[in-house]
């Protein structure tokens, strides 16, 4: 994967919302997509909640892994504050994570997880932001879609359905996501993937999503 020459055309002195680095953002990664993704690369910024905006940007299929939340009023995660220090994931906000925290083991701790982006959820990968409990509130508006971020909270098992919600503080979680029949893809932090049953047990799932929960857990 060399994105050298894209990178470099970025200007970081600006903000994403620029129209330099907008533009940018437009181009399409076949890396950052699963190759069974059937949708829509490039998405435009929907009227959702009045933000209106022609701006586009490239999707990813690929969400980092923040921790893991048991309750919608465990939310310190979307007061920009870090989630208790047994729930953390490798990018919790404002993290600077090593391979020596990750107590729980390297294969025993995801890092990145498959998103299937839809009309009204999807998430740039040019986008930055805060992370909240289910979303970010970028900076630059890079995702103003339900449930969408940068990084997951892995409060809900894999391709699980639920009703989105207003836009309030009792904000809920959209979990990881696929087109494959049955689960999704997940990576260790060892680089290892794995396919994960939408089936698996709630707290096995959340564990997972931790790095030093003390919770070792094996295939």
């Amino acid at each position: 994967m060399d994105m050298a020459p894209l990178y470099n055309k970025f200007d970081f002195s600006l903000s994403y919302a620029n129209p330099t680095n907008v533009a940018l953002a437009e181009n399409v990664v076949p890396t950052y997509l699963c190759p069974s993704y059937a949708g829509e690369t490039v998405h435009s910024e929907h009227g959702y909640r009045g933000w209106n905006s022609s701006t586009r940007k490239a999707i990813t299929n690929y969400l980092g892994v923040a921790g893991y939340a048991t309750t919608g009023a465990q939310v310190g995660i979307r007061n920009n504050t870090s989630l208790p220090a047994g729930q953390r994931g490798i990018f919790w906000p404002n993290s600077n994570t090593r391979m020596r925290d990750i107590t729980d083991g390297t294969t025993n701790t995801f890092i990145y997880g498959e998103y299937r982006p839809s009309i009204m959820s999807d998430v740039g990968w040019g986008s930055g932001g805060t992370c909240y409990d289910n979303r970010c509130s970028p900076w630059v508006r890079g995702i103003t879609l339900e449930g969408s971020g940068a990084v997951k909270v892995m409060r809900y098992g894999p391709n699980q359905v639920f009703p989105k919600t207003a836009y309030t503080n009792d904000w809920t979680v959209v979990p990881f996501s696929s087109q494959h029949v049955g689960g999704v893809h997940m990576l260790n932090t060892d680089g290892s993937v794995v396919f994960v049953s939408e089936n698996i047990d709630i707290n096995v799932w959340r564990y997972r999503g931790s790095v030093s929960d003390g919770q070792v857990l094996g295939e």
